[in-house]
């Protein structure tokens, strides 16, 4: 495999687009984003309930220190004031979440190609995360309330211990649908038969599954198993 080496030399500008980032050979299969729409909304709603409960747990007790305000020792009112700021945390993050929401959405882009998954988020400088096919252990489709709402849906990818969410597509079963058959296509089946471990390889043209390293061609249709 060939790394773009530009990349590496001293100097040289961080990658901004998918395609800076490939590898020789590599070509994009699909690529996407999430539904704007869908996306906002669900920043908008995800911490909502929780930042309504503090602010109006914050407000009562603001309004009371307020009222007694001219009782407070001089040096409490600091105190007070960095105690709030900082309880207010859920707030300021729901804020944030709901203000960036849609810079995030135009700066996320997911990108199958026939190698991996890329995923690109950043809210300032692009960030690009690679989901190689072979460690993929397990894919899931779902829909949460705003999704069926809006009629997109979420891709769970599982590998090697760790999950990412491809958040808020449409028409996700055909987008799993794609990503499934990429998966296929990369990934040898293995299984064990007497203790021993089996490694098959599936066939590009026909789909038949060959024992790896048995022959260089199909048992079935005869293409070249590479």
């Amino acid at each position: 495999m060939k790394l773009n080496e530009k990349f590496f030399q001293a100097g040289a500008n961080e990658p901004e687009n998918v395609q800076d980032v490939l590898v020789e050979n590599e070509k994009i299969v699909w690529n996407g984003k999430p539904q704007k729409k869908a996306f906002v909304l669900n920043n908008v709603l995800k911490m909502l309930p929780i930042a309504i409960i503090w602010i109006a747990f914050d407000s009562f007790f603001i309004a009371m220190v307020a009222m007694n305000f001219s009782a407070l020792p001089p040096v409490a009112i600091p105190f007070l004031c960095i105690f709030f700021v900082a309880h207010l945390t859920p707030v300021w993050v729901w804020i944030y979440n709901c203000a960036t929401a849609s810079k995030r959405q135009k700066n996320t882009e997911y990108v199958f190609t026939n190698q991996r998954i890329i995923v690109r988020k950043g809210l300032i400088a692009a960030d690009f995360k690679s989901i190689w096919y072979k460690d993929i252990a397990a894919v899931n489709l779902r829909y949460g309330l705003v999704d069926k709402l809006v009629k997109v849906g979420d891709i769970y990818v599982t590998s090697v211990g760790k999950a990412t969410v491809l958040q808020d597509l449409d028409n996700p079963a055909t987008v799993e649908a794609i990503l499934q058959d990429l998966i296929s296509s990369q990934k040898a089946d293995v299984s064990y038969t007497d203790n021993a471990k089996v490694t098959y390889v599936k066939c590009k043209y026909c789909g038949t599954k060959n024992i790896e390293g048995k022959s260089a061609n199909c048992s079935a249709c005869g293409a070249p198993l590479d």
